[in-house]
C-alpha cells in the first residue's frame, strides 16, 4: 500500500464536491474539510451554505493471509447553514446534491487508490445554536467508501 486510504478518501470527496458545478452553486461558501472558517483570507464572512466533509471512523479488510486489501471508512458529508425557514431549503438542496454525487453506488479513482464503491450508510440532520438567537441546520449522511490504495 503506497498511500493511507483515510486521505485518499478526502482526496476523492473534495474533487468530487469541488468539482460539481451544480452543487458548488448550492454552496457559495465553500467545501471544507472539518469545519468552515469564519471568514475568507480577505477578512469576509463566509455566504453560508457550506459543503463540510470529515473521516468519521473505518476499519481494515484483509485477506485470509492478513494483507490488508482495503479500508472499509465511513466519511460525514453534509451541508451546513442557516437554520431558519428562508435558508433550510437551500441547505436541504445542497444536501440533495450531495446525496446524488455519493449516494451511490458509486465507483472512482483518486491519485494512488480506487472507490470500489460509495453508499450512504446513515442520513443525518440536527440543527444547533452558534450564537444567540442564530440556528445552523445541517442536512447530509454517513457514507461507507470502500478505498483500496494502488
Amino acid at each position: 500500500m503506497s498511500a493511507h486510504e483515510v486521505v485518499l478518501g478526502l482526496q476523492w470527496i473534495n474533487a468530487t464536491i469541488t468539482g460539481d458545478t451544480t452543487l458548488m452553486s448550492l454552496v457559495p461558501g465553500g467545501c471544507y474539510r472539518g469545519v468552515a472558517p469564519k471568514e475568507d483570507v480577505s477578512g469576509n464572512p463566509l455566504v453560508p451554505p457550506f459543503a463540510i466533509f470529515n473521516f468519521v471512523s473505518g476499519s481494515d479488510k484483509t485477506s485470509m493471509n492478513g494483507y490488508r486489501c482495503l479500508v472499509r471508512a465511513l466519511f460525514q458529508i453534509k451541508a451546513t447553514g442557516l437554520g431558519d425557514a428562508a435558508h433550510a431549503t437551500a441547505v436541504a438542496s445542497a444536501a440533495a446534491r450531495i446525496d446524488t454525487l455519493f449516494g451511490g453506488p458509486v465507483r472512482g479513482t483518486t491519485t494512488g487508490g480506487i472507490i470500489h464503491s460509495c453508499i450512504r450508510e446513515n442520513p443525518i440532520a440536527y440543527d444547533e445554536p452558534i450564537v444567540a438567537g442564530t440556528w445552523w441546520t445541517h442536512f447530509g449522511g454517513i457514507y461507507e467508501i470502500l478505498i483500496e490504495a494502488t
